[in-house]
Formats: C-alpha cells, sequence, structure tokens
C-alpha cells in the first residue's frame, strides 16, 4: 500500500492468498460489468458450495463462451454461478445460452 496506493490486492477466499484471475475470465466479465451491471451478484457463499447437487457446465454461446460453473436457481432466475478469484459470482440472463458438461 506504500508503493501503490491506488491498487488493491485481493485476497482468494479459498486459499487465503492473493486472487488470480486469468484474462480469459477476467475480459468476460469486465464486458458485462460495463454494459449490463444488474445481470452480476457477489454471493456470500463460497463457490464450492454450489457443486453439490449440480452439475458443472462450460458455456458455449455469448459473452461468457468458454466459461464454467453451475446454473443455479438464485432469487427465483437461473443464474450462471462461477469461481471468480474464490468467490461465488452469479451472472444471470443466461438462459438462452448453449451449455456442454464439463469434465
Amino acid at each position: 500500500m506504500q508503493n501503490f496506493p491506488q491498487y488493491y490486492l485481493v485476497n482468494n477466499c479459498s486459499t487465503g492468498k492473493p486472487a488470480s484471475i486469468a484474462d480469459s475470465m477476467m475480459r468476460p466479465f469486465m464486458k458485462i460489468m460495463e454494459e449490463e451491471p444488474e445481470r452480476v451478484t457477489f454471493l456470500r457463499d463460497p463457490f464450492v458450495i454450489f457443486a453439490n447437487d449440480h452439475v458443472r457446465l462450460r458455456v458455449l454461446t455469448g459473452v461468457l463462451a468458454g466459461q464454467e460453473g453451475y446454473v443455479v436457481r438464485i432469487l427465483k432466475k437461473r443464474q450462471l454461478v462461477m469461481d471468480f478469484g474464490g468467490y461465488a459470482v452469479a451472472i444471470s440472463n443466461v438462459h438462452n445460452e448453449d451449455f456442454e458438461i464439463a469434465e
């Protein structure tokens, strides 16, 4: 903080170490945040909780093509829950996208 006060490190909540987010994941997230920030919800529960009783899917179409996560019903809407630096992030309006099972 002394050398770079304008920058903040965010820790991965599962490892406790500084979060590392791949550019291939960050760019689609930034695009959604710029164009439709209301689609993004940061969840309080860790990402691993959503693995129970859900199948891991890979998005094939749209801005999030190539991203993986779980489609979960949150507040009566189907949302894609993704691991984003150890935090669970839900993206709404994914009902028109195509998915495949990620192995």
